[in-house]
């Protein structure tokens, strides 16, 4: 007979539960469905939101900034290079451009845009517009080279295509009509010069005229129309230096009236350095203006020296200029006022050099009128006239040149802004990004369907690998048996319905001989046999810790295994509180076991091999009903008329298999274990938990039962062991 210290089973502290790639792996097969529900549902989700989210669609002009190559306005100064393009961006991402947009918008675009403002805004539909569109509207520098890309945003393919080109073409019409208003107010100042001199020209020529017939004169000597030409040309530069000082100052005029409001006046008395360098500036320009008295060949190198110094002078004045400025805008950010600022600043430099010009040219002339003033009175009085006629000739052609070159400009139809693509229609949205949307979605559900699964695996205390068993229940795992599958379907070992259908097709005598099925319980048997030894058991008792966790079957199917080798073997129906084998295996369930344990009467021997019901399909297997389920169960199964039962039962039959309650619902089971040669404790794979098995152990080992070993039931064996798919079909 078997005993007890046949194996370790002193109570032990289960060890802590591993995860290796194997059991990841398992874990992964078993929860497979949380990981494709959570696929699913995340990419259901992500299709869903890439159905109802209105697609952006962007398209996409460029424009090329040029600076002018003339000078037929006289130098301002504008910023040059990059600094140029940066304050563009700036002022193309004005609201002044984009109210000018959205009031050149079509209708129809414009009342397209206005549906999507909210119905509680307290915006007028144009300032909506305005503020929607500097939103969606985009200036970025391709660099290296000076060319823009203007990029608009919209819910309709169209509608973003009209925005960007629109928006292109108000940006040519800024820039072309900034630069006619530049060229106007410079041409104005000209006109009125030019009407002035006109005058001054034809009375000179009247006044010569009158002058040579009155007193018969009709030239002067070589000294002094010597004096005479030098003079005319020193206030023909003079009057030069004075019209490029006025336009420097009419320009000045304008810029200072559009940026009055927004930046501070320079502040340039008080700068020590600014100072000098005006002094060194005069100068300069004092001594570059009587080289260009004198004969060109002769003063050519010097006046090439002198220029570059000029040049230098210039710059540091313009650096001093700007450092000075910074400082007073430095928490400014405004683009507009840097652009201003920086036009300002060169302005200043020019208009300092013209000043200290005049002042030189001034000095010059002054010299030759006191040469002129030791010529005799007739002679001087002729020669003031002609001087008067030549600088006045000169004045009015240098003028009459200046007219035509800005008329001309001022009608030109170019820019410095011109368009090199404008916007096609775009094909495809930008938003949303249904294809990364969708990867991302999927990416998402499988990482969070492996954290639930794995969060589940690391709770879950079910034992579900003979391994499990052997760790944390220290009790030998007799044979593990796969679920059983029935026309294809995976169908558990679980407890059936009271008609007992759900056990059709699951009985041993069902499944076909060689199935993966049928060799578990085979296997079964044989590990019956090296366990056991030369002892043979005569009674067996099938328990479990819970309901629904196979017993029944298994007890039927052991029963089944054991007779199929012709084995004499009585399965009896022990569990008193809900009895299963009558509806199992379509027998009466009266009379049975307790109708014998309550008739004393009643003889043992012969209702033992009276009231067992033969299988048909299985001549060596007999079973015995429960009886009438009584209200005393327990009383029963303890009493002496039991023993004797049981007694009667190993002595007409080879074996006998008691199906019995579960432990955790009743004592039935620790009662009956005393009697019987030996107990198996069935464990359900991933059902049965840890705590329950050790509880269910520690019961039979409280009740001093032989316990034999453990049956793993339901098992997947595509999970845990692939030899019954790589060895066997699975029926």
């Amino acid at each position: 007979m078997i005993t007890a210290d046949m194996f370790d089973n002193n109570s032990h502290e289960p060890p802590r539960k591993r995860l290796d790639m194997k059991s990841y792996g398992q874990a992964l097969w078993r929860r497979k469905w949380i990981v494709l529900l959570g696929v699913t549902v995340t990419a259901a989700a992500v299709i869903l939101f890439n159905e109802l989210t209105a697609p952006v669609y962007e398209a996409t002009a460029t424009i090329i900034y040029e600076e002018p190559k003339n000078n037929i306005i006289p130098e301002t100064g504008r910023s040059s290079g990059k600094s140029a393009i940066i304050n563009l961006i700036g002022q193309l991402k004005s609201r002044t451009l984009t109210a000018e947009l959205v009031r050149a918008l079509p209708d129809s675009i414009a009342q397209t845009l206005s549906a999507s403002a909210p119905a509680s805004s307290a915006l007028s539909s144009e300032e909506f517009l305005i503020r929607k569109l500097q939103n969606d509207l985009q200036v970025e520098l391709m660099p290296p080279s000076d060319i823009l890309q203007i990029k608009v945003t919209a819910n309709d393919a169209a509608v973003a295509q009209i925005i960007v080109n629109t928006y292109v073409e108000q940006i040519i019409a800024w820039n072309l009509r900034k630069r006619r208003n530049e060229i106007t107010g410079t041409r104005g100042f000209v006109e009125k010069q030019f009407a002035v001199f006109q005058e001054k020209l034809s009375a000179a020529e009247e006044a010569l005229r009158l002058f040579k017939e009155e007193k018969r004169m009709i030239s002067l000597d070589n000294a002094s129309t010597e004096i005479l030409k030098n003079l005319t040309e020193a206030e023909a530069l003079y009057n030069a230096a004075q019209s490029e000082r006025g336009a420097l100052e009419e320009r000045q005029r304008l810029i200072e009236q559009k940026r009055r409001e927004l930046a501070p006046a320079l502040a340039l008395g008080s700068n020590p350095q600014i100072q000098s360098l005006k002094q060194q500036l005069q100068e300069l320009e004092t001594r570059y203006a009587a080289l260009q008295l004198k004969d060109a060949g002769e003063a050519q190198p010097e006046m090439l020296a002198l220029q570059q110094q000029i040049s230098q002078v210039k710059e540091e004045f313009r650096q001093q200029l700007m450092s000075a400025t910074q400082r007073e805008i430095i928490n400014d950010p405004l683009p507009q006022i840097r652009n201003l600022l920086q036009e300002t600043v060169a302005l200043e430099v020019n208009l300092e050099t013209s000043r200290v010009r005049e002042k030189g040219l001034q000095n010059i002339i002054a010299g030759y009128n006191q040469q002129l003033q030791t010529l005799p009175q007739q002679e001087l009085e002729f020669a003031r006239l002609i001087r008067d006629r030549m600088m006045n000739e000169k004045i009015y052609s240098m003028l009459l040149e200046k007219r035509e070159e800005l008329r001309i400009a001022e009608e030109s139809q170019f820019g410095q802004v011109r368009a090199v693509d404008l916007a096609q229609r775009p094909l495809s949205p930008i938003k949303p990004a249904k294809a990364k949307n969708l990867a991302l979605g999927v990416v998402l559900g499988l990482g969070l369907g492996l954290g639930l699964v794995f969060l589940l695996e690391s709770l879950d205390t079910s034992l579900k690998s003979q391994q499990d068993i052997e760790a944390y229940v220290n009790l030998p795992v007799l044979a593990s048996i796969p679920s059983i599958q029935v026309n294809g379907k995976t169908r558990a070992l679980t407890k059936a319905p009271e008609n007992g259908r759900c056990y059709s097709g699951r009985l041993l005598s069902q499944i076909e001989a060689g199935s993966h099925i049928y060799e578990a319980y085979r296997a079964l048997q044989v590990k019956f046999a090296m366990v056991n030894g030369n002892t043979v058991l005569k009674s067996i008792l099938v328990t479990s810790a819970n309901a629904a966790e196979g017993k029944t079957l298994t007890a039927i199917n052991m029963a089944h295994a054991f007779a199929q080798n012709g084995i004499k073997t009585l399965l009896v129906d022990c569990d008193l509180r809900h009895p299963m084998l009558h509806h199992i295996f379509g027998i009466e369930q009266t009379p049975g076991l307790s109708e014998v344990l309550r008739n004393e009467i009643v003889s043992i021997e012969k209702v033992a091999q009276i009231w067992a019901t033969a299988i048909p399909e299985n001549p060596s297997l007999f079973v015995f009903p429960s009886g009438t389920v009584p209200l005393n169960p327990y009383e029963l199964l303890n009493s002496q008329r039991m023993r004797e039962a049981l007694a009667a039962f190993k002595r007409q039959y080879d074996l006998v298999i008691l199906d019995s309650p579960p432990l955790m619902a009743a004592t039935d089971s620790i009662v009956l274990g005393n009697e019987v040669d030996g107990v198996c404790l069935v464990i359900k794979a991933g059902c049965t938990r840890q705590e329950t098995a050790i509880q269910a152990r520690k019961l039979l080992e409280n009740g001093q039962t032989n316990i034999i070993g453990t049956i793993l039931n339901d098992i997947d064996a595509r999970a845990v062991n692939g030899y019954y798919q790589s060895h066997y079909d699975i029926v």
